[in-house]
């Protein structure tokens, strides 16, 4: 989940350290290599997935990539996008 974030965005990775300090858990290794168990934790997965959304976001704008509405996400999936380009055409983030 991420792994290109975790590679690729120093930002990103800054961001998941401090929300680990907050949790007292190393987010960064339990996303990366789990356990399962430990990401699915309501303390681990939700400032995950608040990370993953950011980092990805940012991701889109640094790209000059503007959404009009940004929709929920489901499990491990990063969240859909209505591009304003686009009307009805629904894209996910870029693959780095």
């Amino acid at each position: 989940m991420a792994a290109d974030l975790f590679k690729t965005d120093a930002v990103f990775r800054a961001l998941v350290r401090r929300a680990s300090e907050r949790t007292g858990s190393d987010l960064e290794k339990i996303c990366l290599r789990g356990p399962e168990r430990e990401l699915t934790r309501t303390k681990n997965l939700q400032p995950l997935l608040v990370c993953i959304s950011l980092g990805y976001l940012r991701h889109l704008t640094d790209n000059k990539i503007q959404p009009d509405k940004v929709l929920g996400h489901s499990l491990l999936k990063p969240p859909w996008t209505l591009r304003p380009s686009a009307a009805n055409s629904w894209t996910r983030p870029p693959r780095a």
